[in-house]
């Protein structure tokens, strides 16, 4: 007979938080594009930015409390992109050191929130400040 149960397609996908973090993404060829990240999880994250990263690219992102991800996209379209983070994110820290900026500490249960202290900045700070960061990070790791 006909039935309606059958085994699902894809696995399911961990709780997103809504969220709203004016952040960086680095991009290859040292390139810098600002980032606004509405959802986010464990495992990746959803924003809308002009920049039009290519499927399968990875890329830096800049999160208050976690310093700067890697993050592969997974699509991109419409001036918004998915990102998987390559090694899983304490989220708990990220909560915690928005509500130390001034972002609300409910931020995970908000809609809207404040801007994030790294918006207070000019653009070409930010810029600079993730550049100098990111570079850090990528000589740290290839000397371990």
């Amino acid at each position: 007979g006909l039935s309606l149960r059958r085994l699902a397609r894809f696995a399911p996908r961990e709780p997103r938080s809504a969220v709203e973090i004016e952040t960086s993404l680095l991009l290859p060829h040292d390139e810098v594009a600002p980032i606004t990240i509405r959802n986010l999880s464990r495992r990746g994250f959803m924003g809308e930015t002009q920049a039009c990263p290519k499927p399968d690219t990875w890329l830096g992102v800049s999160l208050p409390g976690g310093g700067i991800m890697r993050a592969l996209v997974r699509w991109s379209e419409a001036g918004e992109v998915g990102c998987q983070f390559r090694a899983p994110l304490d989220v708990e820290r990220i909560r915690q050191t928005l509500g130390k900026t001034g972002q609300s500490p409910d931020l995970f249960g908000a809609a809207r929130c404040q801007r994030s202290i790294h918006a207070m900045r000019t653009e070409n700070e930010i810029h600079a400040e993730l550049r100098e960061r990111t570079w850090a990070a990528l000589r740290n790791l290839r000397e371990h």
